[in-house]
């Protein structure tokens, strides 16, 4: 048991590099506001807008901004989370007028 809590232990400093490394090529090509936006979901995964506005402290112009240039990059992607009331066996899917769907990236 001893041996996987070694390499448990080695894959999360591999991690911990290859952020530090990908942090410092987008800081290079992109500047130190992209860097700090592209960190953020490196480090916490997917996150939507709000969550991103909420962690980088940014407007949210700036980060709207952040994400369509790591967009156009193809350095993150988007998909749409499904409302509760978009979700299988509910009955008030039809009959309520649902708020936009959240975006993560």
């Amino acid at each position: 048991m001893e041996r996987k809590e070694e390499s448990e232990s080695t894959l999360f400093l591999g991690g911990q590099h290859a952020i530090k490394l990908a942090s410092e090529i987008i800081l290079d090509h992109f500047g130190e506001s992209i860097q700090k936006t592209c960190l953020a979901l490196m480090t916490k995964g997917s996150m939507s807008v709000d969550e991103i506005i909420h962690e980088t402290k940014y407007e949210y112009k700036d980060v709207r901004s952040h994400l369509l240039v790591l967009l156009q990059q193809d350095l993150v992607s988007a998909h749409i989370e499904p409302n509760e009331s978009e979700k299988p066996n509910s009955d008030s899917s039809k009959s309520k007028k649902s708020r936009p769907k959240p975006t993560k990236y």
